[in-house]
């Protein structure tokens, strides 16, 4: 099966959550990808921080098992595509590994409107939850089949 890659900076927030949405859209739409994820400042090993527990877990997902992991060549290359949270997690992938800048993208680009998904972590379950919409909006907007029959590239 091909991976996606989600990639933010801790990796215990936003990615874990684009993980678990992704794979729940696979899943249920029958598109044979795997959902990763990682961050490029991440300590391997954390947990998925408490609000995104919550956050999964309203959508009938687990986080609970989650373990932080850093952004790797060996993740880079087994991935199909890397869809970065931000702009600025695309900026310091490409810098790190120019040779895969055709796979790597950001959410923005590929809902269409060149967005970040915005950083929770310190925040309210309320903040969390809102950064939660805004990645399931996101995820149900892309044409995760469109990319799977293609050979996608930026």
């Amino acid at each position: 099966m091909q991976k996606i890659l989600f990639v933010c900076t801790g990796n215990t927030c936003r990615s874990p959550m684009a993980q678990v949405f992704a794979q729940k859209l696979f899943d249920d739409e029958g598109i044979g990808f795997i959902a990763d994820s990682a961050g490029v400042f991440a300590y391997d090993g954390d947990g998925a921080s408490s609000n995104s527990i919550k956050c999964a877990l309203v959508s009938g997902l687990s986080l609970d098992a989650h373990a932080a992991k850093r952004v790797s060549l060996e993740n880079i290359e087994g991935a199909r595509l890397v869809v970065c949270l931000t702009i600025s997690h695309e900026a310091h992938l490409l810098e790190a590994f120019p040779k895969y800048k055709e796979k790597i993208t950001t959410f923005g680009e590929l809902c269409g409107n060149n967005e970040d998904i915005s950083d929770p972590f310190g925040g309210s379950l309320e903040v969390y939850q809102n950064c939660a919409a805004q990645i399931k909006q996101c995820i149900e907007k892309i044409d995760w089949r469109a990319i799977y029959d293609s050979t996608w590239m930026r």
